[in-house]
Parts: C-alpha cells; structure tokens; sequence
C-alpha cells in the first residue's frame, strides 16, 4: 500500500535484505519494520504513544487489536492529508487490509477509541518529518 510494491514483493525484499525468516514463526518489531522501510525508501520512528489523533505524525502505523498479555498486535496504514476540493479541509484515513475485515471495514474513518495505542511514524528518505509530530 505504501511503497507501490505487491505484498509478495515486500516479502521477498523483507527475506533477502532484512533477514526475515522465510517461514514462521516470527515477530516484527519496531527495528525490523524500520528496516525493511528503509529498503523501501521511508524512514521510520519509534513507536510514540498515541492518546487522540492528533498524536498521530501524517503518515503512520497504527498498532491495532494489542494483545497486553501476549504483547503483539497488528499494524494499519494511516494518511493524514489536506483536502484538494475543499481549502482548509483535512482528511484522516486508515487503511486495514486484515483478510477478515468485511470491505467496508478495511477504509476507517473514525479515530476516537486511538487513546492508549502506539504509531510508528513514516516519512520518506530525503525529505524532513512534519516538525509538529
């Protein structure tokens, strides 16, 4: 969704240039997903608590459906961007692809239960991180 590239060719740059293992069992921590974004030309922060949107930097991972016992959860895309058809409009989104969402669940809209979560914000390579986030 990010870099353009099919899911199937993440993994395949994921496997050869970040030494994610091929077959489970694995766990991806804020380390690895930096490294595999950097393969793909963003840089990454560390996770950063999030208690509104607000906290959310314009561009980001959002850590979904944490587990406190197990201490994993999964990741969504979330896009913060101004609005093109209406001036000083802004537009906040996140994209879901969990196989098990019905579609109109993989668009989310809404951000008012993002209290107690974390975001690893996304930037790409060369360009400064929004100084507000």
């Amino acid at each position: 969704m990010l870099s353009g590239k099919k899911i199937e060719e993440v993994r395949e740059i994921a496997i050869a240039k970040t030494k994610h293992p091929a077959h489970g069992p694995y766990y991806l921590g804020e380390t690895h997903i930096a490294r595999l974004l950097a393969q793909l030309g963003f840089v990454a922060t560390v996770y950063k608590d999030v208690s509104r949107a607000a906290d959310i930097p314009d561009v980001a991972f959002l850590m979904v459906d944490f587990n406190a016992d197990m201490e994993v959860g999964r990741h969504i895309l979330f896009h913060r961007a101004k609005a093109t058809h209406a001036p000083g409009t802004t537009i906040e989104y996140a994209l879901d692809p969990a196989p098990w969402c019905k579609p109109a669940d993989r668009v989310r809209t809404t951000f008012k239960s993002v209290a107690g979560t974390w975001a690893i914000g996304i930037h790409a390579m060369n360009t400064k991180a929004s100084a507000t986030k």
